[in-house]
């Protein structure tokens, strides 16, 4: 299931239609940039204690849900922990398999 089926699950096909051109038939109209933003959010939960890393104690991004606060964790935090568990992996996997490597 690719993006634009995603949304249109969600939105419906008419209110997508405002944000993606619909590249199957020939129309000039189409290769005009719209400047349209669909902001996503996507609500997950971790698995265990979730530690993030940031520069003092004020830069923590709130959300509003339902008058209620929460942390929200914005992309480039998800991407760093990625990267961090990946490079912890491979050193792991460098300190078994060095010979190997060599």
């Amino acid at each position: 299931m690719n993006g634009i089926e995603v949304v249109s699950k969600i939105l419906g096909n008419e209110k997508i239609s405002t944000f993606f051109a619909d590249l199957s038939n020939k129309n000039k109209e189409n290769a005009v940039p719209r400047g349209r933003v669909a902001n996503i959010f996507v609500t997950i939960l971790a698995e265990g204690e979730l530690i993030i890393r940031h520069e003092g104690g004020e830069d923590v991004t709130l959300a509003s849900v339902d008058r209620e606060k929460y942390p929200m964790i914005l992309h480039e935090k998800l991407v760093s922990s990625w990267r961090r568990e990946m490079l912890e992996q491979l050193r792991r996997d460098y300190d078994s398999y060095k010979e190997e490597i060599k």
